[in-house]
C-alpha cells in the first residue's frame, strides 16, 4: 500500500481534531468568561528522523516514529488566557477581571478557578455562581478550609465595588473577593 495514505489519514485526524475545538470555541463565543482553545500539532518526517547519532544525537532508537512513513498528530490542546473583552451589564452581580486572575469557586470536586463573573445570591444567602456554586472570600492562604471562604450575605441589596469589594446592608462585615482572584 501506498505510504502516503498514511500521511493523508493522519493529516484528516488531526484537522478533524482542529474543526472540533474551532466548533466549541464558536459555540462559546458568547459564554461570559469563555477562554478559546487552540490546537497545536506535529508532523513527523520519519526517514529525516531515523535514529543515527551522526545524523542527529537526540533522536535514540526506542523514539517514535519508526518506518518509513510520516504522518501528522494533534500534540496538545491550549487555552488562551489573554484578556477578553469587558462588556457592561446592567446587573449589580455582574463582574468582570481586567487583567490575569480568576474567582475561586467551591465545586463537588473542590476548589476550581473561572473568570466568568456573572454571579448571584442563593436563597441561603450565598453569592454563587451561574452553576450555583459558591465564591470564595478572602482568606484561603491560612489553612482555612474552602467551605469557611464562601461569601454569606445578610439580607438586601447586594453590590459588589469596582475594587472588588462585596457590600450588603445587613451584613456587619465586608468580604472582599479580591484576594479570591488568583
Amino acid at each position: 500500500m501506498d505510504k502516503g495514505i498514511y500521511t493523508a489519514l493522519s493529516g484528516g485526524i488531526a484537522k478533524s481534531h482542529e474543526l472540533d475545538i474551532i466548533a466549541n470555541n464558536l459555540a462559546n463565543a458568547n459564554t461570559p468568561g469563555f477562554k478559546r482553545d487552540t490546537g497545536t500539532f506535529n508532523e513527523y518526517l520519519t526517514e529525516i528522523r531515523k535514529p543515527d547519532p551522526e545524523i542527529n544525537p537526540m533522536i535514540l532508537p526506542g523514539d517514535r516514529p519508526t518506518g518509513d512513513k510520516s504522518f501528522v498528530e494533534m500534540d496538545g490542546v491550549h487555552t488562551d488566557f489573554r484578556q477578553g473583552n469587558l462588556q457592561q451589564s446592567s446587573r449589580s452581580l455582574d463582574v468582570g477581571i481586567e487583567g490575569k486572575g480568576f474567582f475561586e469557586v467551591l465545586t463537588p470536586s473542590g476548589v476550581r478557578y473561572t473568570r466568568q463573573g456573572n454571579f448571584s445570591v442563593a436563597s441561603d444567602g450565598r453569592l454563587v455562581t451561574a452553576n450555583g456554586y459558591p465564591v470564595l472570600a478572602a482568606g484561603g492562604g491560612g489553612g482555612e478550609s474552602a467551605a469557611a471562604q464562601v461569601i454569606q450575605l445578610g439580607r438586601g441589596p447586594v453590590r459588589i465595588g469596582e475594587d472588588g469589594s462585596v457590600f450588603s446592608e445587613w451584613t456587619k462585615s465586608f468580604d472582599d473577593i479580591r484576594s479570591g482572584i488568583s
